[in-house]
């Protein structure tokens, strides 16, 4: 068990968990808001940059209800909404792979625009998709008890892909991988979120080491 050093920290380290769900929920429908009031500056934060579209907002705002869900330890509820999170991403990589011309991304079923002057129609990256795959998957597997590291792993999995996503930001040029062509906000989110689920199990892997008495908790 831990020590008393170990679970003050890990109590703070869970604080993060909600925290990052509010945050995640909020932006998810400010950017919902966004787009049904016409407010661009919601939807993509500088004007030459990747929009966050209507089921990436959506589903980011699930998201961080599924992880408000785990945190309060409402385990029927955030069994319920993970693998919904997980099925969406699932959904649009399916939708890639099998060359489906639907526009999911702002809720339709019908074929996507015609590109106009030259810019294409916003569509949800495929790095976006497979990070709410395995974010999904790790808010799913972070309730079950033996399933704790490789519900971290899934997370740090969204922590690499978020950061794919946002190095282009941070360097410029174009991103490190082409299929991580994602909005500036949705890397941020995907980062909160990440270390948000990764603070769900302070008791193992990751998480167990910030909270340790160890070298990595004496930096944490």
């Amino acid at each position: 068990c831990f020590s008393m050093r170990s679970r003050g920290k890990g109590g703070q380290v869970r604080y993060l968990a909600p925290f990052a769900a509010f945050v995640t929920v909020v932006a998810g429908l400010s950017v919902l808001a966004g787009w049904t009031f016409g407010m661009d500056a919601l939807t993509n934060l500088v004007p030459t940059w990747p929009k966050m579209v209507r089921l990436t907002a959506a589903t980011f705002a699930l998201s961080g209800v599924a992880l408000w869900l785990a945190a309060r330890d409402s385990h029927r509820a955030a069994l319920a909404a993970s693998p919904t999170v997980a099925l969406i991403g699932a959904l649009i990589l399916l939708r890639y792979l099998a060359g489906w011309d639907a526009y999911l991304e702002q809720f339709s079923i019908g074929p996507l625009p015609v590109a106009l002057d030259g810019h294409a129609s916003p569509r949800m990256a495929p790095a976006t998709a497979l990070a709410f795959l395995l974010a999904g998957l790790s808010l799913l597997l972070s309730r079950l008890p033996r399933m704790a590291l490789a519900h971290q792993a899934l997370s740090l999995g969204v922590v690499f892909i978020a950061w794919t996503g946002l190095s282009r930001f941070v360097f410029g040029g174009e991103p490190i991988l082409m299929f991580a062509n994602m909005a500036v906000h949705t890397a941020l989110l995907f980062l909160l979120l990440a270390a948000g689920t990764l603070c769900l199990r302070p008791d193992a892997g990751v998480a167990a080491l910030l909270v340790s008495r160890g070298v990595g908790g004496g930096l944490a």
